[in-house]
């Protein structure tokens, strides 16, 4: 991730994190540390769990498959998910996943590049505006409370709607 990307998840934690409890469960989707982490931005009083395809350096959890995370339903806190997504041949049956998962009104905090060079990790196949992050959040289950572009990324945050 990119110093940017980094920076603007840091202030969408403090933002639209800081109010969960000790214990909190915050899952990382795609969290493979090739150039960065998300980690150190976790307050020790939650949980985080770093959850990927393949085992990795922040990989605490490997998904079942491309699109299951082996996590039960309604279990997670909070969902972060960092240029990701445009590795995904499914972005909409991934955002179904972290939703699924998610817990009643629990946020998610997604980026994802609106432009950027090809960077194959082992495919890249998308880039992302505003309107398509609305819609990611939509099929998830979830309300998009904002959807902006911040440099070269797209940012969505999102809450799951209750009973979603």
């Amino acid at each position: 991730m990119h110093d940017l990307s980094y920076r603007e998840m840091a202030a969408n934690i403090k933002n639209h994190l800081g109010a969960l409890p000790a214990g909190a469960l915050i899952v990382d989707i795609g969290s493979m540390n090739l150039n960065g982490s998300y980690r150190p931005l976790i307050e020790p009083r939650w949980q985080y769990r770093g959850i990927d395809l393949v085992a990795g350096n922040n990989v605490d959890l490997i998904m079942r498959s491309e699109f299951d995370t082996g996590l039960l339903a309604d279990s997670v806190d909070a969902v972060l998910c960092g240029q990701c997504l445009e590795h995904c041949r499914d972005p909409f049956r991934l955002m179904a996943e972290m939703g699924r998962i998610a817990k009643p009104d629990a946020m998610l905090l997604i980026t994802a590049p609106r432009e950027w060079e090809e960077h194959r990790f082992p495919i890249d196949c998308w880039r992302f505006l505003p309107d398509g992050m609305r819609i990611l959040f939509e099929r998830a289950g979830a309300t998009c409370l904002e959807a902006y572009v911040n440099g070269t990324d797209c940012w969505g945050i999102g809450r799951k709607k209750p009973g979603g």
